[in-house]
Order: structure tokens, then C-alpha cells, then sequence
């Protein structure tokens, strides 16, 4: 039963004194000393709590608990009750006897949940035998998921404890299917404000049940849809890539003997891939709560957060390694293992579970926009847990999350105090050699800063590659080319090192600056209140440098942009028309832009070079992950447009060979050992390379290729007649030992390069 206390002059109801029972205001009235709708502010000054009013704050919450009540307007009636004490101090005092419980009782907290849903219960449910109902809590609600993520995930999961979800979320094949599912669905994992997203009405979300029992049976007979190492995903919804990642894991879960030992080989346990195909989903779901940003304010709000990024943390440092970019699902052992049950009369799968049947989820090619019908997001169907655990307590409930505190590192002032508050950023002389380094990189790919048409996209390891030798390994497939994070441009200035588009949205956006522009440059790292600023790319694509392509604004507003960007993506994955602006912002997006990938975009670029230098524009393969109908790699473009914005200017057009930007002025150097086209200008940082980044190759190879190094570093300080000043340096010092008879790998070691040279983070604002 439900009630709402309304206030009027002749009608109401309010809490009855000592007994905490709703009552008719006209039947009963409050007491002469407390009249309904006194002035608190003519009350007496507030005193102490006794026992006895703990004892009725208790009584009174238990009671509006149970009725439904309005927790804020109760506050006032209570206050009557017990004239002594205002409706603040009630409140304040509730607040501190329930800091868990009421962390903020006068509005609801809109929490990420992050199983939608939890409390209904799907009656095809079927629990999965590997997870006992011993480890599953009766009702599983989303109090009890806010209280305790962590320990609700272990249970689902049947795993022991943090190191092991640790252990499971860095294995190579699980980065692997993340980073397959993060590059071609066209859903953002970062997500703000989800309630008010326009794209939630076209994806076409389907329940989770059903996507469980599509990859059940894409697993049990090999289906060629989910199933390979190269398959068609043109015009998948996000439904499929998620059925996708759950197959990819649950494979590579099966077959691998490091996690999940529990679940033994297909003879003992018939349902085997059922069990693996439900965790694999809790999974997902887990991941995709940790990616999302919260709205939520308070102090729980604060500590799920920082659970959240101790969690991407940990997944980021997996990726750095970089080692699940060579990890190749194992299609053949589940073939033969399929054909081995078969053979054997046995199904992984009893004849009384249900395959629900496949819905419409995608529209025809040609359906335009207005014709798509228009669901709510089917989250709201996941179901609850029906059996349960008792080692849950409902009455105290789990214990709160434990936080990690942060290591201290106690940092040197600097003695120059422009380096310190990065005062350099405000100089002209600054600005002109940042943009002109910018220049050289965008005429590198024969285009000037005028140019508007297309995005020029530079890694950080293609900052020093010249464009003629990017083509030969883009028409072979040989360049890896991925948005990840750490691969974007940066720069240093004044030991204040920060994105390229940063410095540009700073540089080229206003000029002359403030000193409170200053401030909020530095907002990353000082405290005060400034507002976060960044470069906001409108064209969306993370590796762009073009300064007409960058905005200098707040991080809200930058974050707002991607649901532009998935908008663009889905209209192309139906086939429809893309427009050439956004009508959300000002300055608006860049639609068409935004809606290629950052391969596509990378290849028209490359386009542009060749007939800036009156080249041949080759003809670049299709990958085979490509998930949309067409694939672009020059002008004009193919895939359906209202008005085309992807044009490029003669004007702003220019041959590689009218600047220097490709011509080596420093000697760089090439890794032999690895098929990367990056290259390296500090001959202590490579070599620092050669020991972290191949330390499984054989010895006798890293020390040829230092050696080989250092024999080029010497002749090109010969050849330049350099004075004898470079002699005393340590650099020259490790030459002269790299170029001994005795040389070693020890003596590599000693070296320390390892703790000197070696990438160990950003340091700086990343925009």
C-alpha cells in the first residue's frame, strides 16, 4: 500500500505522535505546541539527541519504509512530532545512523545498474548447472548489486575471489574478443545520460535470453554467423556483435585450462557450453557497466566509480602488452569436438531447453528513417536469479566495496618556474613552433592547414614514417590500424606533455590567452574550480590533427558528441542517408565523418597523397571484419549522402617534395625485430625497446641489432664532424661499449635502460 502526504488549508494527513501511524489530518489534529505548517525558523535553539529520539527516528523509519512514503516531506511531520528538533536536523541525524542505507534521502539516486532489470523474472529462465543454487542469491536486486558489484560478480562468475576475475579479464583471448567488440559495434562503451540517447529507439535491443540461446546454438553446431575467424558483419546489429563476443570467449574459455576448471570436458558435463555461454554473459554485462560513466551523485556513487576505474585500469594495462593482437581463436578444436559428441550420440544440450525463435532486429537497406519502428530498449527484460543464496545477509547485506588507495610519489619542484605552471603555452614563440610542426605534418600528406574536406590522421608511431612507405604495407593489409588510446599524437612542452589535438584546440581555436584559459588547461592537475577543457574533435576521429576539424570546449560537451557519431554509424549500417551536419551543436558535427571508420579514413587520406604527388591511387583491399555495406578509400564516396562533404580543395593541395617534413634530419632508426613502421630518434630509447619489447627473442639477435645501431650512430657522428663534447656524454659511453669485444647482454642490463627511457604512462592531460 501506497501513500502521499498532500498539504492543503482544509484536507491532509500526517504521522501521529509516539505511534508513527499515518492518520486524517481533520479527524486527528497536530497538537496546539506543533501546528500543521508552523514557521521553523520562530523555533527555540535545537538541542541534543537522546536516546529516546533515536529511538523514534527509528520507529519512523522503519514505518515510511513499509508505507511508501516521500522520505523529504516526512521530514516536516516528524519535526512536529518532536518540536525540539527541525526538520534538517532530523534528516542530518538519519543521514548519519544510515550513511550506507539513506546516503541521500530527500531525492532517488539514479544509479548504473549494471544487469538492467534484475528484479523480473523471466519464466523460460533456465539457471546454468555449473553455478549450484548454493552461490545464487534468491531475489537479486539492484540494492544488492550497488552494495556489493564485486562480490555478486564472483558468484555469478564461480570464481574464488578478485585475483582470479583478475587473472580471467587479462587473458590474451578475452582482450582479444574486447577489442574485436569494441572496434566494429557502432555503440560507444562510454556512455553518459543513456536515458536521453536518440539511438536507443533504433537498436533494436533483443532480450537477453534470446541472445544466450543464439549463441548456445552457434557454439553446439558451429554456425558459420558467429562462428570463424573471418566472417561478413555488414549491417550487424549490436545484438550480434554481443552474441559474437559471447561465443568468442565461451570458446576460448572451453578450450583453455586456466580459467572456469570447474566446467570438466563435453563427456562429463553435457551441459557444458550452456554454463559457459551464461557466465560469458554476466561477463559482458559487468564490462559493460564498468565503461559507463554515472550520473549519480553522493558518497556510494563516488566509491562504485573509483571501483569502476580500478577496473578499466587493470584492462588497459592488459592491453598496453599488446600481446592479444596475435591471439587466433581455436574454430578447429570446437569443430572437432562438436563432430566428436556427434559421433558419440551425445548433444550439449538437453531436449528440454528452449531456443527461443529469431525476431526482425534489423531493417531492410533500404529503409529509411523515418519508416524504422521505433522500440524501447529491450534491457528492461533481463531476468532475476530464481533460486538462491543464504550466505547473503538481507538484513545487513553484503559488505560495502573496499577501496584502494592510491600510492603517494613525492615529486621534485622544478627549478624553472615557467616549467611549473606551464607559462611557456602563453608565448607566441610557442605557438609558432607547435603550429609549424603541425604544418609539416599535414604538408607531409599533401594538404595545408586550409584544408577541410578530409581528416588527416597520424599515430604516434607514423609521426617520423614518410607517406611512400605507408603505402606499400596498406595495400598488403600489413599496417595495423586500431583507435587505441595510446597511440594518439602527443606533445611536450615545458615538461607538460599532452594530446596533439589538445595543443591545437588550444593554439588555433583563440589566441591571445588568459590567464584563467591558463588554469583551465591545467585543470588535470591542479585543484581549484575550473571547468575541464579539451579537444573536441567534430569529425570524431580520435587520430585527426586537422586544426578546422578541432574545437576547444568542455569535457560534457565533447562527451555529448559520440552519441552524434554512433547516430552517423547507425544510419549507414541501414543504408540510409547521411546528413552533412548535426543539429545538437554548435559548431555542429561532422556527420559524414564521423560515420567512417578510422581505416577508411586513414585510406582516403592516403588517396588525397597520391594525387597531391601525382601518384597512382591504388586499389586497398576490403578487410574482412568490415561491418558496413560499403567500403571508402577515395573521393568521391559511395555510401548514400544528403549533400557530400568529403571533398578536397586544389587550392588546399600540396606536393610532399615542396617541404621538409619527410626528410630525415635526425637518423632514426627501425626495429628489425618487429614488422612496426615506427621509428625511434633516441638511440637509448630504442635500444630500451629492444630489451622490454623482445626479451623472448634469442640474445645473440638483440645484441647484433644494438651493435648494428650503435655502428650507425657512430659513423653519422663522424660524418658530421661533431666535436669532442659528444664524446663525454653517457650516450657516447654506450657506444663505445656496445662496439667492445666483450660485449654482453649484461652490460646491456646494467644499463638501466629499462627504468630511464621506457614509455611508463602519459604524463599530462589526456584530451
Amino acid at each position: 500500500m501506497s501513500y502521499k502526504i498532500n498539504r492543503s488549508k482544509n484536507l491532509g494527513i500526517r504521522v501521529e505522535r509516539g505511534t508513527g501511524r499515518i492518520v486524517d489530518f481533520e479527524e486527528r489534529p497536530a497538537p496546539v505546541s506543533a501546528p500543521y505548517g508552523s514557521d521553523q525558523s520562530s523555533r527555540r535553539a535545537q538541542k541534543e539527541f537522546r536516546e529516546r529520539d533515536d529511538q523514534i527516528l527509528r520507529e519512523w523509519s522503519e514505518a515510511t519504509r513499509t508505507a511508501g512514503l516521500s522520505r523529504g516531506k516526512v521530514y516536516d511531520e516528524l519535526s512536529s512530532l518532536r518540536p525540539a528538533h527541525s526538520a534538517q536536523a532530523w534528516e542530518s541525524r538519519s543521514r548519519r545512523e544510515h550513511q550506507v542505507a539513506n546516503s541521500s534521502l530527500s531525492t532517488s539516486q539514479s544509479f548504473d545498474a549494471p544487469f538492467p532489470n534484475l528484479d523480473k523474472i523471466d519464466p523460460l529462465y533456465v539457471p546454468p548447472p555449473g553455478v549450484g543454487p548454493d552461490n545464487l542469491p534468491a531475489a537479486l536486486t539492484y540494492s544488492d548489486l550497488r552494495v556489493d558489484i564485486q562480490k555478486s560478480l564472483l558468484n555469478l562468475l564461480a570464481l574464488e575471489g578478485e585475483d582470479e576475475l583478475i587473472g580471467l579479464i587479462t587473458q590474451e583471448w578475452f582482450l582479444a574478443a574486447l577489442q574485436e567488440y569494441k572496434q566494429h559495434t557502432t555503440t560507444d562503451l562510454m556512455t553518459v545520460d543513456r536515458e536521453n540517447d536518440p539511438l536507443e529507439s533504433l537498436r533494436g535491443r533483443s532480450e537477453h535470453a534470446f541472445k544466450i540461446s543464439l549463441a548456445l546454438d552457434a557454439v553446439q553446431n558451429h554456425g558459420s554467423r558467429f562462428c570463424g575467424e573471418h566472417i561478413d558483419k555488414a549491417a550487424w546489429s549490436l545484438d550480434d556483435h554481443e552474441i559474437r563476443f559471447i561465443v568468442r570467449v565461451a570458446v576460448d574459455a572451453g578450450m583453455s585450462d586456466c580459467v572456469w576448471q570447474d566446467v570438466g570436458p563435453l563427456s562429463e558435463h553435457p551441459r557444458r557450453w550452456e554454463t559457459l555461454c551464461y557466465r560469458t554473459f554476466w561477463l559482458l554485462s559487468w564490462v559493460r557497466f564498468i565503461h559507463q560513466v554515472s550520473t549519480a551523485q553522493g558518497r556510494d556513487a563516488e566509491r562504485l566509480d573509483s571501483r569502476k576505474k580500478h577496473w578499466l585500469q587493470v584492462i588497459q594495462n592488459a592491453r598496453r602488452r599488446g600481446a592479444y593482437r596475435e591471439h587466433k581463436t581455436p574454430w578447429y578444436a570446437l569443430a572437432a569436438e562438436t563432430e566428436t559428441a556427434q559421433m558419440a550420440g551425445k548433444e550439449d544440450v538437453p531436449n528440454d531447453s528452449t531456443v527461443l525463435p529469431v525476431p526482425p532486429l534489423i531493417p531492410g537497406p533500404l529503409t529509411t528513417l523515418k519508416s524504422v519502428a521505433i522500440k524501447p530498449d529491450d534491457d528492461e527484460s533481463l531476468d532475476a536469479m530464481p533460486d538462491g543464496l543464504d550466505s547473503i545477509d538481507t538484513e545487513t547485506g553484503p559488505s560495502p566495496l573496499e577501496l584502494l588507495t592510491p600510492p603517494h610519489y613525492t615529486m621534485p619542484a622544478s627549478k624553472n618556474k615557467n616549467e611549473e605552471k606551464c607559462a611557456s603555452w602563453l608565448l607566441q614563440h610557442t605557438r609558432d613552433v607547435f603550429l609549424n610542426e603541425i604544418d609539416y605534418l599535414l604538408q607531409s600528406y599533401g594538404v595545408t592547414r586550409e584544408h577541410r574536406g578530409t581528416c588527416v590522421l597520424i599515430p604516434s608511431d607514423l609521426k617520423r614514417t614518410a607517406p611512400q612507405e605507408i603505402l606499400p604495407q596498406l595495400s598488403s593489409m600489413s599496417l595495423p590500424f586500431n583507435d587505441e588510446d595510446d597511440r594518439r599524437l602527443t606533445s611536450s612542452i615545458d615538461g607538460h606533455e599532452v594530446l596533439a589535438a589538445r595543443g591545437i584546440a588550444w593554439f588555433y581555436s583563440s589566441w591571445p590567452r588568459r590567464g584563467i584559459d591558463l588554469d583551465q588547461f591545467n585543470s588535470i592537475k591542479e585543484k581549484g574550480p575550473y571547468v575541464d577543457m579539451q579537444g573536441s574533435h567534430l569529425c570524431s576521429q580520435a587520430f585527426c590533427i586537422l586544426p578546422g576539424h578541432i574545437e576547444w570546449e568542455s569535457r560534457l560537451k565533447n562527451m555529448s558528441r559520440n552519441k552524434c557519431q554512433n547516430f552517423a554509424k547507425n544510419l549507414r549500417s541501414y543504408g540510409s542517408q547521411i546528413p552533412k551536419h548535426c543539429i545538437h551543436h554548435d559548431p555542429p558535427c561532422l556527420m559524414q565523418h564521423a560515420a567512417l571508420t578510422a581505416y577508411e579514413a586513414f585510406c582516403i587520406q592516403m588517396s588525397l597523397f597520391c594525387v597531391a604527388n601525382d601518384l597512382e591511387v591504388p586499389e586497398l583491399p576490403r578487410p574482412t571484419d568490415h561491418s558496413f555495406p560499403t567500403f571508402e578509400t577515395r573521393l568521391p564516396l559511395s555510401m548514400p549522402c544528403c549533400e557530400t562533404a568529403l571533398q578536397a580543395d586544389p587550392e588546399a593541395l600540396v606536393a610532399a617534395s615542396n617541404n621538409s617534413a619527410t626528410t630525415a634530419e635526425k637518423l632514426l632508426f627501425t626495429c628489425a625485430l618487429s614488422c612496426s613502421s615506427r621509428r625511434w630518434i633516441q638511440i637509448t630509447s630504442y635500444w630500451a625497446h629492444l630489451i622490454s619489447d623482445h626479451a623472448t627473442n634469442a640474445e645473440d639477435k638483440v645484441i647484433e641489432e644494438i651493435q648494428c645501431s650503435a655502428r650507425r650512430y657512430k659513423e653519422f657522428a663522424e660524418s658530421r664532424h661533431y666535436d669532442n663534447s659528444i664524446r663525454k656524454t653517457a650516450t657516447w659511453t654506450k657506444i663505445e661499449q656496445a662496439l667492445a669485444g666483450n660485449f654482453t647482454i649484461e652490460v646491456v642490463k646494467s644499463w638501466r635502460l629499462e627504468k630511464s627511457t621506457v614509455y611508463s604512462g602519459r604524463q599530462g592531460h589526456r584530451a
